[in-house]
C-alpha cells in the first residue's frame, strides 16, 4: 500500500487551486510592505519568501505543506518547520539549477 499526501488526492488539489490567488497576493503584499518599512519588526519569513521570484510558487508550497501537515496532525512549530524546509530546498534546487545552466 502506498501513502499519498492529502493534496495528492482530489479534494486537496481542488483546496490548491482555490486558495493560490488570493494567498500569493497576500504573500506579494507582505514581502512588499516589509521591504518598504512596514510591519515593525522584519519577520523572519521575509527572508525565504523574497528568494522565491513567483509568490504562486511559494504559495503552493506553503499550502501544499499546511494542508499535509494538518491532515497529519502535527503540531504548528512542526508544521512552521516543515514550510521552511520546503521553502528552502525550492531555493536551493532554483540556485543548483541556475549553476548548471550558467555551466560552472
Amino acid at each position: 500500500m502506498t501513502t499519498k499526501d492529502e493534496t495528492d488526492l482530489p479534494p486537496g488539489r481542488h483546496l490548491i487551486k482555490q486558495v493560490i490567488p488570493p494567498v500569493a497576493a497576500a504573500i506579494e503584499e507582505f514581502v512588499e510592505r516589509v521591504a518598504n518599512g512596514g510591519a515593525g519588526r522584519k519577520p523572519t519569513a521575509v527572508r525565504l519568501l523574497a528568494q522565491i521570484d513567483d509568490a504562486e510558487v511559494a504559495t503552493y508550497l506553503v499550502v501544499r505543506t499546511v494542508v499535509n501537515a494538518v491532515a497529519q496532525g502535527l503540531p504548528i512549530h512542526k508544521g512552521a518547520n516543515e514550510i521552511s524546509d520546503a521553502l528552502v530546498h525550492h531555493i536551493e534546487m532554483t540556485q543548483f539549477t541556475a549553476a548548471i545552466q550558467a555551466g560552472r
